[in-house]
């Protein structure tokens, strides 16, 4: 087989391919999906889509670009079945380690995975996650970055250990926050 037929059966099988939610609610502000599937918020406390995860694909990638009213403010994302958050003090297993210029710190976190600690009033990143629609561990790896001014990179990882089926995902800000996210599907 020829090196560009190998490219093209590839590329007819692997890639990203975009998800549209069933449904987005926000905590406060605004907030819609495009006919495209890109989420517009503005003013929110929190942003979840509903209906983004299911038996088509296994893994997902979610993209954010955030601006927030504040500069302390932190980003976390939990995991939502039903239209409902999974809060549980004990289903989530997560650390983090976060650089701030010369600095590192790490930490543990119990009901959420934190995904920006200071956001500087602009932060951008994405979530790659593992296995989120079947009644299995669902796993995430996040990267994030925040800048104007000092900036400050995050890597986290997150384990659900309740081993529940998740539809969809909030974000959720300290303060309130504006931007947009969008969910991909890897196809295989």
């Amino acid at each position: 087989m020829t090196r560009s037929r190998q490219t093209a059966d590839w590329g007819s099988r692997a890639g990203l391919a975009k998800i549209v939610p069933s449904s987005v609610a926000v905590g406060s502000g605004t907030g819609s999906a495009s006919a495209l599937g890109t989420v517009t918020f503005s003013g929110a406390s929190s942003v979840s889509l509903n209906g983004v995860f299911s038996a088509t694909y296994d893994n997902y990638r979610i993209l954010y670009n955030v601006t927030t009213t504040n500069a302390t403010d932190t980003l976390s994302l939990r995991m939502r079945a039903s239209g409902t958050d999974n809060s549980g003090a004990t289903n989530y297993r997560t650390s983090r380690i976060v650089i701030t210029d010369v600095s590192t710190t790490s930490r543990q976190s119990t009901n959420l995975q934190q995904l920006i600690v200071n956001s500087n009033t602009h932060c951008a990143g994405l979530v790659d996650v593992f296995n989120p629609f079947p009644n299995n561990q669902t796993y995430t790896i996040a990267h994030s970055i925040s800048g104007f001014g000092a900036s400050e990179y995050i890597t986290s990882g997150m384990r659900m250990v309740d081993n529940n089926s998740f539809d969809g995902f909030t974000i959720i800000c300290a303060a309130s926050m504006s931007g947009t996210v969008t969910v991909f599907g890897y196809t295989q």
